[in-house]
């Protein structure tokens, strides 16, 4: 069987020598190469030895989140998978109020005011007041904070 099929394949796994964004890369190539192939259920075991070699690796970089334990997965998966973990990795180390305001899916002047308030965590670089920057962390305490609207039901009057 191709790739290994059911029993894992220990060349699969990329060199512990890489950085942890070139282990991702290359393990999310190698995904795509089974995805395109004539039989890529034939790669299900490799593609979850892979998932759960590089999320041990996750955990140990700060991305636990993004961390996942399979005992089959597709290549398709897999690679989906791999792009958040690289996604992660390419995240500025601090953004300005745009940046975060992209990132957050809202426009410049909610995150302004965000900040005013006390609800979205930044601080100031640079003299006098400074310059606002946020930290990915504080992207993420606002998002666990955040609570959304429910859904409310207008009645049309005639």
């Amino acid at each position: 069987m191709p790739g290994g099929g059911a029993v894992f394949n220990a060349a699969v796994l990329p060199p512990k020598a890489m950085n942890f964004k070139s282990q991702l890369t290359a393990a999310f190539n190698q995904c795509r190469h089974w995805a395109s192939s004539p039989e890529p259920d034939a790669y299900y075991a490799d593609a979850a030895a892979l998932v759960n070699a590089l999320s041990v690796q996750a955990r140990r970089e700060g991305a636990g989140h993004l961390a996942e334990r399979w005992e089959l997965c597709s290549p398709s998966h897999a690679m989906s998978v791999f792009g958040r973990m690289l996604a992660w990795i390419d995240k500025p180390a601090v953004m300005t109020v745009k940046q975060a305001a992209e990132a957050l899916g809202i426009c410049e002047r909610l995150a302004r005011d965000l900040i005013a308030t006390g609800k979205l965590g930044h601080h100031r670089v640079g003299h006098g007041r400074g310059r606002i920057r946020i930290s990915p962390r504080d992207i993420e305490q606002y998002q666990s904070r955040a609570v959304r609207p429910a859904f409310r039901h207008f009645r049309l009057h005639a």
